[in-house]
């Protein structure tokens, strides 16, 4: 298809995207209420325990405290794992192997929105995990479209969006399809390493219009110090993205950890692709005069 009319491929995607939605939202409610799935019956009972408020007066416990009391947890709560009200620990559950992530997000999206009445976690719960897989459909879409084009990049989101396992998965509450998100969201940033080609050779006229202008303000350049180059480097920037992504991934089930090998693979690839190619082919041996000094 012409480059000019390539808009369609987005707005077929976006009709993949409904039909995705309608096939993982619809029917949420399923089950009257009891528990098929022996994960999610333990996952909501996790869930339904923590608590993402603290009482003002840390002399009461969240559960005894009056709703005018209480307030969100803060950042240095959060982390302080002895008395942290979103660690399962500290609420009842000694035996918890999954990872925390999912649940505390889907916690304080649950208290936000002020859905407390029974059932009503579990439905919720189920909601988040539906649209955690559209969002990694949405991913798989930008991943296969910077690698093949967007025509493929359409037909790996239907595949993805007809898939029977992910719509099943998606009327539960479990973290398999978080973990799939965070990694795609990982994969995005390897093959944007892949990808990145650098900046473009400027012409010898540019150049030397640029030598000319230098000269003619005879002021000294001003050299970066080399954090600076390092931290605003598009591959130190993606290489952080993906640190962060896989960081959320382990997050939600530990065993994605294996996916760190991709980051020194994609830097091999690209080498191969773009590096490789770059550099001269030709060894330039030293100067003559050099050992007559």
């Amino acid at each position: 298809m012409n480059k000019k009319y390539s808009w369609l491929y987005d707005l077929l995607f976006i009709l993949i995207l409904l039909v995705a939605g309608y096939l993982r939202i619809g029917g949420y409610n399923w089950g009257e209420g009891y528990h098929q799935h022996p994960d999610e019956l333990f996952l909501v009972g996790v869930l339904d325990n923590l608590r993402a408020q603290t009482c003002d007066d840390s002399s009461i416990p969240v559960d005894l405290c009056a709703p005018e009391e209480k307030g969100w947890m803060s950042i240095g709560e959060y982390f302080n794992s002895a008395k942290s009200t979103l660690n399962p620990y500290n609420r009842g559950y000694a035996f918890f192997v999954y990872g925390n992530l999912p649940m505390t997000l889907t916690r304080v999206l649950l208290e936000a929105g002020g859905g407390e009445w029974l059932g009503s976690s579990k439905y919720f719960a189920r909601q988040m995990s539906a649209l955690a897989d559209l969002f990694a459909i949405f991913l798989l879409y930008l991943i296969v479209s910077k690698l093949y084009g967007r025509k493929v990049g359409v037909l790996a989101a239907a595949f993805s969006a007809l898939t029977v396992l992910q719509i099943q998965q998606s009327h539960f509450f479990t973290f398999d399809l978080f973990v799939n998100l965070f990694m795609f969201l990982a994969l995005l940033f390897a093959v944007g390493i892949v990808g990145w080609k650098g900046k473009e050779v400027k012409s010898e006229e540019v150049k030397s219009e640029e030598v000319k202008s230098e000269k003619e303000t005879e002021q000294p350049p001003l050299l970066p110090s080399p954090f600076s180059l390092l931290f605003n480097h598009p591959l130190f920037q993606l290489s952080i993205g993906f640190g962060f992504a896989l960081g959320m991934a382990m997050s939600s089930k530990i065993n994605a950890a294996a996916m760190a090998i991709l980051l020194p693979f994609a830097f091999a690839v690209r080498y191969l692709i773009h590096d490789r190619k770059s550099r001269p082919t030709s060894h330039v041996p030293l100067p003559t005069d050099y050992w007559s000094l």
